[in-house]
């Protein structure tokens, strides 16, 4: 049995969240940055983008991801899908703890 897809998802959102709190990145960047391809870095920064921790500047081809400055708390309006929920929670959890 493959191991829990939501806590894998989870750790690499915030590890998302941490770099872009750095600095704006592209798909592409995130992608290399944490060997990933680009299909499993574009699913994740999309549900960000659901829970509006996320936004997205579109030039050509590239979209440039930051982040909107919205409260996780904040967030939690947002969470429409058990997917969103369960891994707005794991986020909150694991910046709580750090």
């Amino acid at each position: 049995m493959p191991r829990n897809p939501t806590r894998k998802l989870g750790e690499r959102a915030v590890e998302f969240l941490r770099v872009l709190s750095i600095s704006p990145m592209t798909t592409s960047q995130l992608a290399d940055k944490f060997d990933l391809s680009l299909s499993q870095t574009y699913y994740a920064l999309k549900l960000l983008e659901a829970l509006h921790l996320v936004k997205r500047e579109v030039a050509g081809k590239a979209h440039r991801w930051s982040l909107t400055g919205i409260e996780l708390k904040e967030a939690k309006k947002y969470a429409r899908s058990k997917v969103e929920r369960m891994l707005l929670n794991f986020i909150i959890r694991s910046l709580e703890w750090s």
